[in-house]
């Protein structure tokens, strides 16, 4: 998580969801439970497009906080971060792109 300027580990609840069988969790205890999430494919059109542009994956991490002017349910967005890309069209460099979603799970 990053916010103010520093990045800290955290936990941030950003949704609910019912588990099969017997759980007890007690007060305090914490659990995990993995699950993966993939982009919407106007997202994975726009990741793929700076593929070919020359741009390569740097990172991604979560952003607390909002979007001036974007209505978000969450109080966070991700960021997601690629480093310079070479020369593009009519000799201008791009040399950091970063989309933003507000949105993990469409």
């Amino acid at each position: 998580m990053e916010g103010a300027g520093e990045e800290y580990d955290g936990f941030v609840e950003f949704h609910r969801f019912g588990v099969a069988g017997g759980l007890l969790l007690r007060k305090g205890q914490q659990l995990s439970l993995p699950f993966q999430l993939h982009p919407l494919p106007v997202q994975e059109r726009i990741l793929e497009a700076f593929g070919r542009l020359g741009f390569q994956f740097k990172g991604a991490d979560l952003e607390r906080g909002h979007i001036h002017g974007l209505h978000q349910s969450l109080s966070f967005y991700q960021e997601v971060e690629y480093v310079a890309a070479p020369r593009g069209r009519r000799g201008r460099r791009l040399t950091r792109g970063s989309p933003l979603w507000t949105s993990l799970c469409g």
